[in-house]
């Protein structure tokens, strides 16, 4: 969940009895975007002993491609492509929810 799933939110949810898996908030991607720093932090630093899964959130496969083979490089459990987001505002730029409604 944007802005939930941070570094803070999994500690405390670890120290109550922590999940079997925890998900990030999503990496956007697109031509110029980078891995945010803060979401690379909530994989790396959570401290809870759970796998971490990254979720990514856009829709060109090469700049997708590109990201996956960054955050390979860190130690997730796996990949979530978000296709189901129904926020108008995502939606609308074929990205989450909107993936569905246009396929390539």
């Amino acid at each position: 969940m944007q802005d939930v799933t941070t570094t803070g939110f999994m500690r405390v949810i670890g120290r109550r009895g922590a999940p079997d898996w925890f998900v990030t908030e999503y990496f956007r991607v697109h031509e110029s975007s980078t891995p945010e720093k803060h979401i690379v932090d909530s994989v790396v630093n959570h401290g809870t002993g759970r796998p971490v899964f990254a979720q990514l959130i856009g829709e060109d496969t090469p700049h997708m491609l590109r990201t996956i083979r960054e955050l390979g490089k860190l130690p997730i459990a796996g990949i979530d492509l978000n296709m189901g987001c129904p926020a108008p505002k995502v939606y609308r730029k074929n990205v989450g929810g909107g993936l569905l409604a246009r396929p390539r």
